[in-house]
């Protein structure tokens, strides 16, 4: 069995790029949520589809 230092039997340096990349990364997906709801909101139609009209209802007491 080969004895190697600690400090050669590591696989990489530091994780730093790695946590930059996975920041980064949630950020953009945030942004891009952010503005899928804004353009889904922007295209939303009013009333939705299929449903009942609306009526006003007149209170018991106007008769």
């Amino acid at each position: 069995m080969v004895k190697l230092p600690e400090t050669k039997a590591r696989q990489g340096r530091l994780g730093r790029p790695v946590l930059f990349v996975l920041v980064i990364s949630l950020l953009l997906a945030m942004v891009v949520w952010w503005g899928v709801e804004l353009y889904g909101d922007a295209i939303a139609p009013e009333e939705p589809v299929g449903s009942a009209p609306q009526e006003e209802q007149q209170p018991a007491d106007a008769q």
